[in-house]
């Protein structure tokens, strides 16, 4: 208790100290920094609402991706263009597209090892989808039929951002501070090497050291093959899969790269326009960058 009220004192300290200095400031500047404020409010506010609309739009999104889903796994037979019929009878079942995800995430994803994909042909779908504003983030869901290697249906890896809003004179655009894991249930006798792809479902922080010298899934990488997957990978599956589709075939990944990957989402897409960037690796897990930092420009 004693140190808390220690910790109470110096922080009233330090901030009567910080409002002296600012009454030393010619009031011309104290006006500018009072301007800078109403700056940084104007841009929280762009942010929030933009975030608002993506989530709004988010179930149009869903709604054709949940078409994809039927048409990959032989649930409805597709007609010509975006149109599809209605559920097959049961006697004719549609063939679907076998290892579709499979085979799209052998394509674009580096940490997909050969011993993954057995497993990988059993996923049935790859879906993200946005938190409310409140928690900030968004959620990998990886869909799986019933299979040999684990109990799970779904497995996830939530994503969380983090943003200032406080009393820092520019707003601070997000960066993922964190993801949550799920629990793989494997199955008796069933096991991964270090460097399997499912390693990925562990949860991360951006203060975790990576043991030894594993550096496939550490935390930068994990932060950026997560916004990855969900900014480039889904929305564009087909086209992926259209390009690699032999899954017996290396994969082409030449032309891929985390780190220059250009936003879809409105959140991301816009905000760079403002002058933020995509996953650049310099920065490792950011985001977004402040984009008051080009406002001189």
């Amino acid at each position: 208790m004693a140190q808390l009220e220690e910790q109470a004192v110096i922080g009233d300290s330090e901030k009567k100290e910080c409002a002296e200095n600012l009454l030393e400031l010619p009031l011309e500047i104290r006006a500018l920094r009072n301007l800078q404020l109403e700056t940084k409010e104007i841009h929280s506010e762009f942010f929030r609402k933009i975030y608002e609309l993506e989530i709004e739009f988010q179930k149009k999104h869903e709604a054709v991706f949940q078409k994809r889903r039927d048409i990959v796994n032989g649930i409805c037979i597709p007609r010509t263009g975006t149109e599809s019929v209605g559920p097959q009878d049961e006697a004719t079942p549609g063939a679907g597209i076998p290892r579709f995800w499979s085979n799209v995430l052998s394509s674009t994803l580096f940490e997909i090892q050969k011993s993954d994909r057995p497993i990988l042909e059993h996923l049935t779908d790859v879906r993200a989808r946005n938190k409310p504003f409140s928690e900030l983030g968004f959620v990998l869901e990886f869909d799986f039929s019933p299979n040999e290697y684990f109990e799970n249906e779904t497995l996830t890896k939530e994503y969380y951002y983090t943003c200032s809003f406080g009393g820092e004179m520019v707003h601070q655009c997000p960066k993922i501070y964190k993801s949550i894991g799920c629990e793989i249930k494997w199955k008796d006798g069933k096991t991964v090497p270090s460097d399997s792809f499912f390693n990925f479902f562990r949860t991360k922080t951006e203060t975790e050291e990576t043991p030894g010298n594993d550096e496939t899934f550490g935390m930068s990488n994990d932060f950026e093959m997560g916004y990855f997957i969900k900014e480039r990978v889904i929305p564009r599956a087909v086209l992926f899969y259209n390009e690699h589709f032999r899954i017996d075939d290396p994969p082409l990944r030449s032309e891929l790269s985390y780190s220059t990957c250009e936003p879809i989402s409105p959140t991301m897409s816009m905000l760079a326009d403002a002058g933020s960037s995509c996953m650049n690796k310099s920065t490792n897990t950011s985001i977004l960058c402040d984009s008051s930092s080009n406002s001189g420009q």
